[in-house]
Parts: C-alpha cells; sequence; structure tokens
C-alpha cells in the first residue's frame, strides 16, 4: 500500500507541476545585467559615522572652539581607521580641525552641491561626504569625510560599519557600564532608523538588553539567539549581510558589548536567464507555486494509500473486464483442480487401506501355506510309510502266497486302505498346487497395490 500511495502521489506531484510549468510557460534567454551597489548603499556605514560624530561635535562647534574641538577629535579619532582626510568647519568656513593639521586654521575650499555643501561628491579617486552641524535648529559648520574610491563598494561599507561600531562604543561606555537605557537609545536612535539594519542589541556585563531593535525586550535578560549564529569579534560577512560584534569598555574595564548585523550589497554576476537547467522558468521553484505539487502529492498519496488493492495504474475498461474474466477462470481451475487433488487424497487413503487389507490377508495366507505345508508334509511321512508297507507287502505276496490266498476277505480291505491312501494323497497335491496357485496370485495382487500407493504418494507430493 506504501508502494501505491507512494506511485499516486508522484503522478500527483508531476501532473501538478507540468501544469504549472505549462501555465507560467518555458523561460526566454535574455540578457540580465546585475547593476554594481551604488556608492550611497556602501557609504551607510559612513553616514552613520558622521551622524553620531555630529552629536559630539555640536557643541563645542557651536562655541567655535577649536581647542574643544581638538581634545574630542584626538579620542574619537582612535577608532576610525580607512580614511583619507576628515575636515570640520565652523562659523564662516574657518577649519576647526583637520587631520592635516597644515589645514587648520584656514578658510576651508570645499565643493558646491546645491549650494549646501551637504550629500556626496565623487570623483575618479575619492568619495567625499557632506554632513551639517546644526544647534538648536542652527547650522554651526560642517563635518566632511573623504574616502578612497579605489577599492571595492563592499570594502567600503564594511570600513564604514566597523569605524562606525568603534566610535559607538566610544560614546555609550559610560552609559553601559551604569545601565542608562535611555541616554543609549538616545546616542543609538539614528542607527536603529535605518532601513538596512537587520539585528542591534547592545548588552550589559550581565546579559541585560540595554537596546534593541525590538523595544520589547529592552531590560530583560538576553537569550540565546541571533548573536550565537555569527559571534565573532571582527567584520564577517555571510552572503549579502554583515555582522560585527565589538566589546565596550570604560575605563580600562569590559562593561558590555554590541551586536549588530546590517545588509550589505555586493557584486553579483549573470550572463543570461535561462531557468533551471536551462528549460525551467525560477518561478517554478518558489514556495507559494510548489505548494500546489506538494498538496496534490499528499491528497494522491492518501488515495493511494486507502485504495489499496487498487490497481497502481490507470487502465481501460476492456482491460479490466478481461482481467476479471481471467481471473474468474483461473479461480474455476483452481477449484477443479483442489477438487482433484481432493479426489486423488481420497484415492490414496483407499489405497492404502486396501494395501493395510491386502497385507493382512497375505499374512493370513502365509500362515495358511504353512499350516498347509506342514500337512504335506505329514502326508509326505504317511505317503513313505505306505510306500514301505507296499514293498513289505510284495515281499509278504512272495513269501506268504499261500496265506494270502487263504485270506482273500483280509487282502481286499487292505487293498481298499491303500486306494482310499493313495487318493487322499493324490487330493491333498491337487489342495497344495491349487493353494500355491491363490498364494502366487495375492502376491502379484499385493504388488501392484503397492505400485498403485508408490505413484499416488508421488503425485501427491507434486
Amino acid at each position: 500500500m506504501i508502494k501505491r500511495g507512494l506511485l499516486f502521489g508522484v503522478l500527483g506531484f508531476l501532473m501538478s507541476f507540468v501544469t504549472l510549468f505549462l501555465y507560467i510557460g518555458i523561460p526566454k534567454p535574455e540578457e540580465v545585467e546585475i547593476i554594481e551597489p551604488s556608492i550611497e548603499e556602501s557609504l551607510s556605514g559612513w553616514n552613520a559615522l558622521e551622524e553620531l560624530l555630529v552629536t559630539h561635535l555640536r557643541e563645542p562647534v557651536s562655541f567655535d572652539d577649536d581647542i574643544f574641538v581638538s581634545i574630542l577629535m584626538q579620542d574619537l579619532m582612535k577608532g576610525i581607521t580607512s580614511f583619507k582626510r576628515i575636515t570640520i568647519t565652523g562659523y564662516s568656513n574657518l577649519v576647526l580641525w583637520d587631520s592635516d593639521q597644515s589645514r587648520m586654521g584656514r578658510k576651508y575650499r570645499g565643493w558646491d552641491i546645491s549650494g549646501s555643501e551637504e550629500g556626496v561628491k565623487i570623483t575618479d579617486t575619492l568619495l567625499m561626504i557632506g554632513e551639517p552641524i546644526t544647534m538648536e535648529g542652527t547650522r554651526v559648520g560642517y563635518l566632511y569625510v573623504y574616502i578612497s574610491n579605489d577599492i571595492k563598494a563592499q570594502d567600503i561599507a564594511i570600513n564604514g560599519w566597523k569605524n562606525y561600531m568603534n566610535i559607538l562604543a566610544y560614546s555609550i561606555s559610560s552609559e553601559v557600564a551604569i545601565k542608562d537605557m535611555k541616554s543609549i537609545s538616545d546616542i543609538s536612535r539614528h542607527t536603529v532608523k535605518r532601513k538596512d539594519l537587520l539585528h542591534f542589541t547592545v548588552l550589559s556585563q550581565d546579559g541585560i538588553i540595554l537596546e534593541d531593535i525590538d523595544k520589547s525586550l529592552v531590560g530583560e535578560p538576553y537569550k540565546k539567539g541571533w548573536i550565537e549564529k555569527a559571534r565573532v569579534r571582527s567584520a564577517e560577512v555571510v552572503g549579502n549581510s554583515l555582522f560585527i560584534s565589538i566589546p565596550v569598555n570604560n575605563r580600562g574595564n569590559e562593561v558590555g558589548e554590541i551586536d549588530i548585523m546590517v545588509r550589505i550589497s555586493k557584486q553579483e554576476v549573470a550572463e543570461k536567464k535561462t531557468g533551471i537547467f536551462g528549460m525551467f522558468p525560477p518561478e517554478l521553484t518558489r514556495i507559494k507555486n510548489l505548494i500546489y505539487p506538494i498538496v496534490s502529492f499528499i491528497i494522491l498519496f492518501a488515495v493511494g494509500w486507502m485504495l489499496g488493492g487498487a490497481p497502481t495504474a490507470i487502465r481501460s475498461a476492456t482491460e479490466v473486464e478481461a482481467e476479471a474474466e481471467e481471473g474468474v477462470a483461473l479461480s474455476g481451475e483452481r477449484l477443479e483442480i483442489e477438487e482433484e487433488l481432493g479426489k486423488l487424497k481420497t484415492s490414496r487413503d483407499d489405497l492404502i487401506s486396501e494395501i493395510a487389507e491386502k497385507q493382512k490377508l497375505g499374512s493370513e495366507l502365509d500362515k495358511e501355506i504353512g499350516e498347509k505345508q506342514s500337512l504335506k508334509g505329514d502326508l509326505d511321512e504317511q505317503v513313505q510309510a505306505a510306500e514301505k508297507i507296499g514293498v513289505q507287502k510284495e515281499e509278504e505276496e512272495i513269501l506268504f502266497d499261500s496265506l494270502l490266498k487263504e485270506d482273500k476277505a483280509g487282502s481286499a480291505e487292505q487293498g481298499r486302505e491303500e486306494l482310499e491312501l493313495t487318493q487322499r494323497i493324490v487330493a491333498k497335491r491337487r489342495e497344495e498346487i491349487a493353494l500355491s496357485a491363490r498364494v502366487e496370485a495375492k502376491r502379484k495382487e499385493l504388488i501392484e497395490l503397492e505400485r498403485k500407493a508408490d505413484e499416488s504418494k508421488g503425485g501427491s507430493e507434486e
């Protein structure tokens, strides 16, 4: 029944699959161009970094305090790498701080993007990102970051997010130490709103969730989940996702950690879209389309299972009727064979009974023959005695002829006795011959019965 169910299920799956294939149609070969990730997508981490730096620079830039800005940037720059240049300007576009110290105090000569110098400017060698610094809604300066444009977009994205994580760990170190969840949320509020963010979790040293995309988890003990699946202490790219986990240190002690996973794009190459094995459209492998063949398989598997003795393939009514008639004929023939076997068994039993009776009769005949042979021996002795008596009689007749003549009446009586004895001997011999003939006939009959019994046993065994 399992095989029948599987056969029905496979047939149902194939019929449904072929129907879908005919409905969707054979995919036409077409040229497909996979566009390389845009610069804006690869700069997501750098944009997050600029937003975080602006929160630190807002107050000192508003006071136009180049000393304060320098002290602050000296600490922040410990977590920033993979850049060409960073510039911070204040009022009148004067440079308050620059990674190139020779440019500090000069007027910044930047670029013009819609008159605001905000956004991204791209050249053959550089990517320039501009972010305004505002204080109570008033622009007080600009933050500019220059990045080399001679590396892959994926590497640019990885570097940006690594730098952001280092600055974030520095920014919330004291808040993580005292578990100030509100301050941590204020500092990271721009991050959790990003569309490319998949996971973001801040943990204390004792495993309490201090910040997460899912706000309902904040304040709860962390249970094993997504972090364990991609646990590393450095950037790790899996598919098109980037996972970063870094510790949070405060005054030389580790007080927690930050784990983040973001979606990044990577370059893919595909020359032609010809479908699966060059024939089947990719849409066939989608879950919503595969549901129909799977459901068909399950339903027909159940039908095949319940049918039990039903035929394993679809056949015509004529074939079914012919097989039914053949089955009836075979059943009749089988009944005849069984009846014949019954008769043979009965005949065999009768033969065995008859053989037993013949064997019993043979034993009786053997016993009778023994008795007759014993009687024959007695008769032979009597004959020998009679012959001896005859010889003696002849001698007596020669010697005593005279006496015999005198006693004729006695001689006649003796002659009659001898005649009767001879007749009795002849009769016994005839009886012995007849008995021997009967014994021989019985022996032949017994042999024939034994032959029939052996033939009956051989037929029964076959």
